[in-house]
């Protein structure tokens, strides 16, 4: 690469990575991801309906635990804390959770201390497509959200670190990485 076209590829990177980057949620869901909303939402509200029959049938009074019977007031101690807990692991995250496993499990407290309608559980419906997504096997779910972003940070930090980020049959997937994050 010659010396005259580096400072016009510096300079349009440098003016890339300091415009930032547009929120990722800034209004309602696009239309194209409405309908995977429909499916996870009559999934999964089918499968926390039958946990809440599962649970009804099957709590008794007192939760045996190694052989010892825990006094109401401590479940209740107990159930209040990891409501708080989860509360603030989702107000951290965004209504994300740590990860999408967290996130499901996380939602079925929500659903059962709140309920469907709530504002609290309407904020993983709206999350939700950050990492479930569909394809012609069926609904997946990514490992991570975000894991994208971690990708395409590292490829790009290899690429200089490699002294080849400058090659000119690079250039345009430099900058496309840049684009994304």
């Amino acid at each position: 690469m010659n010396s005259a076209s580096m400072p016009a590829f510096h300079n349009k990177l440098a003016t890339l990575i300091r415009s930032g980057r547009k929120p990722v949620h800034s209004g309602p869901p696009p239309n194209a991801i409405t309908n995977t909303w429909v499916a996870v939402g009559r999934i999964s509200s089918k499968i926390l309906l039958a946990l809440i029959m599962l649970n009804k049938r099957s709590t008794p009074k007192e939760i045996p635990t190694q052989g010892i019977s825990l006094p109401n007031w401590l479940k209740k101690r107990a159930s209040k804390r990891v409501r708080d807990l989860v509360l603030a692991d989702l107000e951290n995250t965004d209504w994300l959770a740590i990860a999408p496993v967290s996130n499901a499990l996380n939602a079925i407290v929500i659903y059962l201390e709140f309920g469907r309608e709530s504002p609290q559980f309407e904020k993983f419906l709206f999350r939700w497509p950050d990492f479930l997504y569909m394809t012609k096997e069926g609904m997946l779910m990514c490992g991570t959200n975000g894991v994208q972003v971690w990708d395409v940070a590292f490829a790009l930090q290899y690429c200089i670190l490699a002294g080849v980020a400058e090659r000119p049959e690079l250039q345009e997937m430099i900058i496309n990485g840049y684009r994304f994050l």
